[in-house]
C-alpha cells in the first residue's frame, strides 16, 4: 500500500454492550468517506446480527437505540451487502484494502465488532487503523498559539478536534449527535482531518539562529535557544543558561530538560522559570548534580 492509493474513511459502531464474549455486537453501523471530489458521504444502519440476547441497559442509555429496534432491524447479511455496496460506489477498489478506517479507539474497539457481523464490508477495509488518540498523543505539549504559557494536553488536542469536526459537520448539514454511529463517523473524518492539518503545520523550519551566540545554540539546540531569545530573554543570560546546562549535563537533552516540571522549582518548567524572571534558581538547579530530578 502506498501514499498515493490510501483512502481514510471515518468509521462508528454502537453495540449492545462493551463486550463480545458475553454476546454484545454491533447494533448500528456507520461510515464517512470523501469522493475524488472532495464531498464528504455519510451512511447509517440499524443491523440485527442475532445476538439480542445480550443487551446491556447502560449502552442502551448512552446511544438510545431500544432494543425493541435493533431486534426488528434489517439483518447483518442485508446491511453488509448495502455497505459493500455503498464503499463501492463512493471510491473503494474490489479485492484490495486500501480504505483506513480512522476513528478514536476504533482499532481497539470498533473494529472487531465490524469484522464479526460485515465480514463483506470489512473486506474493503485494511486491517491497518488510525487511532486518533495517537494523533492527540503527538500533539501533546505544542501549540499552535505562539508563547502560550500552557500548551495543550492530549485531552485538549481531543477536545479541540471534536469542537472542530462539529463546526464542520454543522456546516455540512450533517444530521444527528454524538452517538449516532454515522455522525460519529463523519466526526471521526474530520477530526482526523483537523489533527493532520496542525502536525503538518507544526513541522516548521528550523528558526533562524544567525544573531545568537554560537555556542548556546550549540549547546541549547536551535529552536530552544530562539525560544529563549523571542520570550525576551537577553544574550548574555542566553550564555549563561548554555554554561550551566554543560556543566550540570543533565541525562536528557535541553529541550526535554527546559520543558519538563521541576520539583525545586515549585512545578515549574525551567523555562517557564527563566521567563519569569528565575534565572539564578534554574542555573542552581542545572549546576547541582543531585538537584536535576
Amino acid at each position: 500500500m502506498t501514499a498515493q492509493n490510501i483512502r481514510f474513511i471515518g468509521l462508528d459502531g454502537e453495540m449492545s454492550g462493551a463486550d463480545r464474549e458475553t454476546g454484545h455486537a454491533l447494533i448500528q453501523a456507520g461510515i464517512a468517506i470523501r469522493t475524488d471530489t472532495g464531498d464528504l458521504h455519510m451512511t447509517r444502519h440499524l443491523l440485527n446480527t442475532n445476538h439480542r440476547q445480550a443487551w446491556d441497559r447502560k449502552a442502551e442509555r448512552i446511544h438510545g437505540i431500544r432494543e425493541h429496534d435493533a431486534i426488528n432491524a434489517p439483518a447483518a447479511a442485508d446491511v453488509d451487502n448495502l455497505l459493500h455496496n455503498w464503499l463501492l460506489e463512493h471510491g473503494a477498489t474490489p479485492d484490495r484494502r486500501e480504505l483506513i478506517a480512522v476513528g478514536f479507539n476504533v482499532g481497539a474497539f470498533d473494529l472487531p465488532f465490524f469484522r464479526d457481523a460485515l465480514p463483506r464490508t470489512m473486506s474493503l477495509i485494511s486491517r491497518r487503523s488510525g487511532d486518533l488518540n495517537s494523533l492527540c498523543f503527538a500533539l501533546a505539549g505544542w501549540d499552535p498559539r505562539p508563547n502560550t504559557p500552557h500548551p495543550r494536553g492530549w485531552e485538549g488536542w481531543k477536545r479541540s478536534a471534536k469542537k472542530a469536526a462539529a463546526h464542520q459537520i454543522r456546516t455540512l448539514g450533517i444530521t444527528g449527535a454524538a452517538h449516532d454511529a454515522g455522525y460519529d463517523a463523519a466526526e471521526a473524518l474530520l477530526a482526523h482531518e483537523w489533527l493532520l492539518h496542525h502536525i503538518h503545520t507544526s513541522q516548521l523550519p528550523a528558526p533562524d539562529t544567525s544573531d545568537l551566540p554560537a555556542g548556546a545554540v550549540t549547546i541549547l539546540g536551535a529552536r530552544l535557544t530562539r525560544r529563549l531569545h523571542t520570550a525576551g530573554i537577553d544574550t548574555a543570560t542566553v550564555t549563561r543558561l548554555a554554561d550551566a546546562y554543560s556543566t550540570g549535563q543533565p541525562v536528557i537533552g535541553a529541550g526535554a530538560w527546559f520543558a519538563a516540571p521541576h520539583r525545586l522549582l515549585n512545578g515549574r518548567t525551567p523555562l517557564e522559570a527563566v521567563i519569569a524572571g528565575a534565572v539564578d534558581a534554574v542555573i542552581t538547579v542545572l549546576t547541582h548534580s543531585d538537584t536535576q530530578a
